[in-house]
């Protein structure tokens, strides 16, 4: 049996590392499931919320949501628990952010469908299994 040198090791390791890397990130997603995340306007009738979500290295645009509407994204998270995506939210005079998707927060709560919806006090989580929102947040000081 022919032993195995150290360069082979590490070539094999790495062509080991490059595989799983491809199939996390690829729509096989085998490892790790894509994540679907909904943002809907809720804020009143006829007002029209400009929302702005990105990631560290994604930027989904600026979309202009009428009441009742919604903006939706999809992606693959992190294998090391650290996605993260913010949106700005404007409207009338009024202007806020908030992380819309925290993986160590989301993960469990909406491992693959997380539906927000934007009220005029702050965003809530809705429970897809009840169809009721869970979980409301207030909008974060400092920024009006």
């Amino acid at each position: 049996m022919v032993a195995m040198t150290s360069i082979n090791i590490r070539v094999l390791s790495l062509g080991l590392l490059l595989l799983l890397l491809s199939v996390t990130g690829s729509d096989a997603g085998m490892f790790i499931s894509k994540v679907h995340v909904q943002v809907k306007n809720e804020i009143g009738e006829g007002v029209i919320l400009s929302l702005h979500c990105k990631s560290k290295d994604d930027d989904l645009g600026v979309h202009a949501l009428t009441f009742g509407s919604f903006f939706e994204f999809t992606f693959h998270p992190s294998i090391f628990g650290r996605t993260l995506y913010f949106c700005s939210m404007m409207w009338g005079k009024q202007f806020h952010y908030f992380q819309i998707y925290v993986q160590r927060r989301d993960e469990e709560v909406c491992p693959t469908h997380c539906f927000w919806s934007v009220f005029a006090n702050g965003p809530c989580l809705q429970n897809p299994g009840f169809g009721v929102h869970h979980m409301c947040y207030k909008w974060p000081k400092g920024v009006v």
